[in-house]
């Protein structure tokens, strides 16, 4: 503001001088002599003006805007830097993030049946969960339940023989014992002389070839019974 009201007031000494000037100029234009002494101090004084005019116009705001920028950066330079802080607190847990996404397994594994059939009914679906040994479909195998039909037929046949076996068994361990009571009573009336030598030897030859017949048919009994296990 100083600046701008000395400005004005050198602009208008200046006018006015300009003016005086041109007055004197004008009154003694008839007159053909040198400038007298007035007329150059007013020339020197003009310029002397302008000079100062423009120090204080152009150099004097120059500098104290060339001040107020070295002071500025000086304070910003002294003046420490602004830094937010915010305090370390536990989170309280509940924030949740919600995301879309596909969940894929890692491993697959794949489930066949072990009979080839048309799928009867099925109980699970793709997404389900499930657990070890849960049924995951009914498979209709025709080929198999003729197979097992068969087989059935063959253990209740196994079973039969078996039982045949055991009768058979039972039967030859009762001759068993009848040849050998026989045995030992015409052991006792050959010693006593009553029977002959050919009649005790027949006897004791029946005694061990039942003997042989019951270790058969205990034999035939094992075999049945692992043939129903296979079966079974």
């Amino acid at each position: 503001m100083e600046a701008e009201s000395t400005e004005a007031k050198l602009r208008s000494e200046i006018d006015a001088l300009k003016q005086k000037l041109v007055s004197q100029q004008a009154a003694h234009a008839h007159q053909k002599r040198r400038p007298s002494g007035t007329v150059l101090v007013l020339i020197g004084l003009l310029v002397v003006v302008a000079a100062v005019g423009a120090f204080f116009t152009g150099f004097i705001p120059h500098q104290r805007r060339q001040a107020a920028l070295v002071a500025e950066e000086k304070t910003e330079e002294e003046t420490a830097p602004v830094v937010n802080v915010t305090p370390v607190e536990r989170s309280s847990g509940n924030s949740q993030l919600v995301l879309p996404g596909n969940i894929q397994a890692i491993t697959e594994a794949p489930i066949l049946s072990r009979a080839s059939g048309y799928v009867k009914k099925r109980l699970a679906d793709i997404g389900d969960r499930v657990k070890e040994g849960q049924v995951l479909a009914e498979v209709d195998a025709a080929e198999m339940d003729n197979q097992v039909r068969q087989v059935q037929a063959t253990l209740e046949q196994t079973r039969a023989s078996q039982e045949q076996a055991g009768a058979n068994l039972v039967q030859a361990r009762t001759n068993e014992k009848l040849y050998k009571t026989t045995s030992e009573r015409y052991g006792n009336l050959l010693q006593k002389g009553a029977v002959s030598r050919q009649e005790f030897d027949n006897f004791t030859a029946q005694y061990q070839a039942q003997q042989a017949a019951v270790q058969a048919m205990e034999k035939g009994v094992n075999v049945a019974r692992s043939n129903i296990a296979v079966a079974e």
